[in-house]
Parts: C-alpha cells; structure tokens; sequence
C-alpha cells in the first residue's frame, strides 16, 4: 500500500516518514511514521507482536480498528 493512497493524518515536529525496513531514524527522538506494510511487520515482528482487532468494531463483515497484542 503506497503512502500516497493512504496518507498519514497529523503532523508531528519530530517526524521522519520510513518507506523501507531498512531505514531508521536520523537522530535519536525522531517519530517514525509509516502505512508501509512490511515496515510494519518487521516492527511488530522484532518485539513479539501479534495483530489484533478491537472487538465491536467490525463493519461490513470486516475487521474494524487493527492493533497489536505485545507479550505480557
């Protein structure tokens, strides 16, 4: 999914938008920002995390807000 379909909402001063796995950020206290879907799999993939949903907010049959389940 390209960034441009999706765009990220909000600014944030410390932003660095990420488009790769490969990237990190540029100095220490940087938001990283990303729709890129394997940037995110390796993310939640490096701390354990599994995909989640928040029960109730389905619609259309379709899962609704998306979240992760950290270990402990």
């Amino acid at each position: 999914m390209a960034d441009s379909e999706h765009p990220v909402q909000g600014e944030h001063r410390y932003q660095q938008h990420v488009t790769s796995p490969e990237e990190h950020e540029e100095r220490p206290g940087r938001s990283l920002v990303t729709t890129d879907h394997e940037v995110i799999r390796r993310w939640a993939g490096e701390r354990g995390a599994e995909p989640a949903t928040v029960p109730g907010s389905e619609y259309g049959g379709r899962p609704g807000r998306l979240l992760f389940d950290f270990p402990g």
